[in-house]
């Protein structure tokens, strides 16, 4: 997704999807046969990841892409897959997943991952961490299909793929307390925005505001990564006064979708971080942010809480 590869990365950083159960299957006969059995991708033979009690993590390879778009079986994934999963993960205990790619061999790859369950819903990821992608999620007890894409069309590249545990929430799921957010000063609010504004200082410590998402405008008209329908103001503006990393997280009853323009032009967008809830997790340059918290359905104006943390 990427058109360069500084820590600023344009277009769709941290796109991360879960698609509804209602999303179109694939439907492929790939020999789905449990733990153990082999997978055929691209000649080379991968053995199925069992998770079950006590599971502590996993790694297994393989060669990413294919000539089948992702996209045209859950519209939110991206990069091109093969016919058959490269992987498949067999889970007999329902646990909080962390599925991650890297390319190997000291190669510089753009990687995706697109996760299928039985029951047609898709996790999908494109550059969580840098151009590598990665999908946390809960997983109930069932057999999913993983497929580990390249966002170049049909470009092949060496991969370690990992499976460890890890909860959509931030803290490992052997791990009671959930993640430590980081402190320091408090964002300022401010009446940018339809709703309010934030000004970020350098090492910023956490903050909450909140508004009504959604609009009549289509998320794809700013950028061809976004989805869901946005209002034709910025719900909020972002002042970051130091380029940071940063954690942005919406909460909603209703299946909501975010998007934020920034500097030069730049967009970071995601639908479906954790359950129908969207996040981002990514290096924001510092400068003026519009952020729009839009609905994936038309004609919906839930309430929504929307968090920044480091």
């Amino acid at each position: 997704m990427r058109r360069n590869t500084t820590s600023l990365i344009c277009c769709g950083i941290a796109l991360i999807c879960t698609a509804c159960s209602g999303s179109k299957s694939s439907n492929r006969d790939d020999g789905d046969n449990g733990a153990g059995s082999g997978v055929e991708h691209g000649g080379v033979v991968a053995e199925a990841i069992a998770v079950g009690a006590g599971f502590t993590d996993a790694l297994a390879n393989g060669m990413s892409g294919g000539t089948v778009r992702a996209a045209t079986l859950a519209p939110a994934c991206s990069g091109t897959i093969g016919e058959t999963p490269n992987h498949r993960l067999v889970v007999s205990v329902a646990s909080d997943l962390r599925i991650g790619a890297t390319p190997t061999a000291g190669q510089l790859a753009d990687l995706t991952i697109a996760v299928e369950g039985a029951d047609g819903a898709w996790h999908c990821a494109d550059d969580v961490n840098e151009l590598n992608p990665e999908v946390t999620a809960h997983f109930e007890p069932g057999t999913y299909r993983v497929y580990v894409g390249s966002y170049d069309d049909e470009s092949r590249h060496a991969y370690a793929l990992s499976v460890a545990p890890g909860s959509p929430d931030g803290s490992d799921s052997g791990n009671a307390g959930q993640r430590e957010v980081p402190t320091g000063p408090t964002p300022t609010t401010t009446s940018n925005g339809v709703y309010s504004g934030l000004r970020i200082p350098a090492e910023t410590g956490p903050a909450t505001i909140t508004g009504t998402a959604g609009g009549t405008r289509e998320a794809r008209s700013l950028s061809t990564e976004c989805v869901g329908h946005i209002a034709m103001a910025p719900d909020h503006v972002f002042e970051i006064a130091a380029a940071q990393q940063l954690r942005v997280r919406v909460t909603s009853d209703s299946d909501t979708t975010l998007v934020m323009q920034g500097p030069d032009n730049i967009f970071l967008c995601n639908d479906d971080f954790e359950q129908l809830n969207p996040g981002l997790d990514a290096q924001f340059a510092a400068g003026t942010w519009n952020v729009y918290v839009g609905t994936y359905a038309m004609g919906q104006y839930p309430d929504y809480q929307l968090t920044v943390s480091r």
